[in-house]
């Protein structure tokens, strides 16, 4: 019995790394993605001033909520990115402004 339970768990502990490999992986992808279709230059900005200041301390864990955050991973992350400044509001306004026109347009 006692062999049956430790190949279970070390099954499982397998199975554990696999998924959070493939959850690693497939998190790297959409990040590259994004940074290369979709990011503005003062998001990449900022997300190498985060990347630059979390090496010193390698500490991603702790970045990520393990300061008792309420926010997930992504909504900290998300938060830092797009930020409240002046440079980014106007980004974003114009933004918004350029997909409500494409809405129209596609409506028709």
């Amino acid at each position: 019995m006692q062999d049956l339970n430790q190949a279970m768990i070390e099954r499982l502990r397998t199975s554990k790394q696999a998924a959070q490999a493939q959850a690693y992986a497939d998190g790297h992808n959409c990040g590259r993605n994004w940074a290369e279709t979709q990011a503005e230059w003062v998001e990449l900005t900022r997300l190498v001033k985060v990347r630059d200041e979390q090496r010193q301390w390698n500490n991603w864990e702790h970045f990520f909520g393990g300061h008792d955050s309420v926010w997930s991973a992504g909504e900290t992350l998300h938060q830092v990115l797009m930020g409240g400044d002046e440079l980014y509001a106007k980004l974003s306004k114009s933004r918004r402004r350029h997909e409500r026109l494409s809405a129209r347009s596609n409506c028709s």
